[in-house]
């Protein structure tokens, strides 16, 4: 059944658009700011919830 599927990125490419789409935006950052620029991206070829585990991790980083 996974042949089928789209490949699925690896947590280091999801990250990668992350901080992509966090330093196109301005402080303070949002997490539905992110997560809009960020889903069009990974829907389908990412799991939701370990996009939203990054999502956060990244924001925590940049508003510390």
């Amino acid at each position: 059944l996974k042949k089928y599927l789209p490949a699925q990125l690896s947590e280091s490419e999801i990250r990668t658009i992350v901080v992509n789409a966090i330093s196109s935006l301005t402080a303070p950052v949002k997490m539905g700011d992110v997560m809009g620029k960020v889903m069009p991206e990974t829907k389908g070829k990412a799991d939701g919830k370990l996009v939203n585990t990054i999502v956060r991790e990244e924001i925590a980083k940049v508003n510390g």
